[in-house]
């Protein structure tokens, strides 16, 4: 069953127990509930599985020399106009339409599942433009909102392959990544874009927003119980200094971890107008230093090992000085990926880009990323 018929079925279930739901939603609906009871409301794992056979085939690999993207632009875009849809009514202080974004995690959650697969075949290098390159390009230095969440869902969705999530707890990963900062939607928008300090009033205001995620999620009903919680507590910490309840290692859900340290790594990869944006090798080892007390350690091995130091299309410079292309990632040693070399130390374009595997050649090592593109076309 795919989840936007599950979500109608849900529905119409629903209109004859209206003056019941009605009576649990007026019972504390103004604070987030820590008690994990109510999770048995969320649908049931096998209601959420959708077979990965049906993912379509990806599209024919393009040529070494051509410059041409994969499914990644499309999708994100779509996503991208489907989730802003959502969160305008949200700010206008409209229901939201849940249907239309759990069906797009869905798509989501198989087309990453389909990305990694690719992936780690060393046959079948990815040379098109894949989720990861999409979201480090798709924000300028202006903060926006929508983006910011689509582009933590997909960084969620990352982690959640390395976790060996199934494609059913993966769609889910993918909707709370989406819909996890909808309570900024009550922030005044200038704080949002405030590129200076905030005032200690300010700062109460801004910190207000998981509550106020809680309070929108939750009023779709019971069945997206699951879903307020993970928005409640993505800024809660493993050592108790999160916000806004204090809340401590277990007593935080799994998901909200994974959403919160993408969300850091989502505000690090974007530039600012006080600050250019970090390369993605940059991120992880700052994270590294100054979030280890604040994460559990499966959820920093996932970010190591799922959010690359060096994303697969990125370009970097070797100790030769050669540019190179990064077209696969070693499991086992992330920091030594597989290169296309394009360039040699001149940085003359080679008539044929080599394949070079940093795990197989110990001598060289990648010194930061390529400031020059080649020409690929």
């Amino acid at each position: 069953m795919r989840m936007v018929d599950l979500i109608r079925a849900q529905q119409k279930a629903k209109k004859t127990t209206a003056p019941a739901q009605k009576s649990a939603q007026e019972k504390g609906a103004t604070e987030p509930e820590s008690d994990r009871s109510k999770e048995t409301s969320a649908p049931s794992q096998e209601a959420w599985k959708v077979p990965l056979t049906t993912v379509a085939a990806p599209p024919a690999e393009p040529t070494i020399f051509a410059r041409k993207y994969s499914g990644a632009r499309d999708l994100y875009d779509e996503a991208e106009a489907c989730l802003r849809t959502v969160f305008n009514a949200a700010s206008r202080g409209e229901p939201i339409a849940i249907a239309p974004v759990a069906d797009m995690a869905e798509q989501l959650a198989k087309a990453a599942a389909k990305e990694n697969l690719q992936r780690a075949s060393t046959e079948s290098f990815v040379r098109c433009e894949t989720f990861m390159l999409r979201t480090l390009d798709a924000n300028g230095e202006t903060y926006d909102l929508v983006r910011q969440s689509l582009n933590v869902a997909i960084y969620a969705l990352k982690l959640g392959n390395v976790l060996d999530y199934p494609l059913a707890k993966l769609t889910k990963l993918a909707l709370a990544g989406m819909l996890h900062n909808i309570g900024m939607t009550r922030c005044p928008e200038v704080l949002l874009t405030k590129s200076g300090l905030l005032s200690k009033g300010e700062h109460a205001i801004i910190q207000a927003h998981p509550i106020h995620s809680y309070e929108i999620l939750r009023s779709l009903g019971p069945t997206w119980e699951w879903l307020a919680e993970v928005a409640a507590q993505h800024h809660e910490r493993e050592d108790g200094t999160g916000y806004p309840k204090g809340l401590r290692g277990d007593q935080i859900h799994k998901d909200a971890k994974i959403i919160g340290i993408c969300e850091i790594y989502e505000a690090m990869a974007h530039a600012r107008p006080y600050r250019d944006a970090f390369a993605p090798f940059e991120i992880v080892k700052q994270i590294l230093r100054t979030e280890r007390e604040h994460f559990s350690h499966v959820v920093l091995r996932a970010l190591i090992n799922g959010l690359s130091s060096y994303p697969v299309g990125s370009w970097v410079r070797l100790s030769t000085k050669e540019i190179c292309r990064v077209v696969a990632t070693n499991k086992a040693n992330p920091l030594r990926p597989v290169l296309e070399v394009w360039s040699d130390a001149s940085g003359e374009k080679l008539p044929q880009p080599r394949l070079l595997d940093l795990s197989k050649e110990i001598l060289l090592h990648i010194i930061g990323p390529a400031t020059q593109q080649p020409r690929t076309e």
